[in-house]
């Protein structure tokens, strides 16, 4: 199978594709917030790492896409900006849903097609 180098998913198009992508697209979009909180209070890299405790490679390394940091080396990073790490799970069954609301919109009337929601919901289980 094919592993998209970038978001490290499978390009198999299946349902653990789709949560594969979400997740990958969550912890980039974690990194961009600190990385744009990073530059919102005008911190270089090397006063961030300085405050970790590390060397500006690892700040460098860590905003970077596709890398993988560790998790501590993320803790740390948000430390040095002053912000707290909040979780929030969400049941893949539930982007299913999320999925199908969307999907039964009608364009032209904003109306939903519970029909075609529901059918999509049973696609996906």
């Amino acid at each position: 199978m094919t592993r998209d180098p970038i978001l490290d998913v499978t390009l198999d198009g299946g349902r653990d594709y789709e949560l594969e992508v979400r997740q990958a697209e969550n912890a980039y979009g974690l990194i961009e917030q600190l990385r744009d909180r990073r530059v919102s209070l005008g911190l270089s890299q090397a006063a961030v790492a300085d405050r970790m405790s590390r060397n500006q490679s690892v700040v460098s390394t860590l905003e970077r896409l596709g890398s993988d940091p560790r998790w501590s080396s993320v803790r740390r990073y948000a430390s040095a900006l002053g912000v707290l790490i909040e979780y929030d799970l969400t049941p893949a069954d539930d982007l299913a849903v999320a999925r199908a609301a969307t999907s039964g919109m009608r364009e032209d009337t904003g109306d939903v097609d519970v029909a075609r929601v529901a059918q999509t919901i049973l696609a996906a289980r």
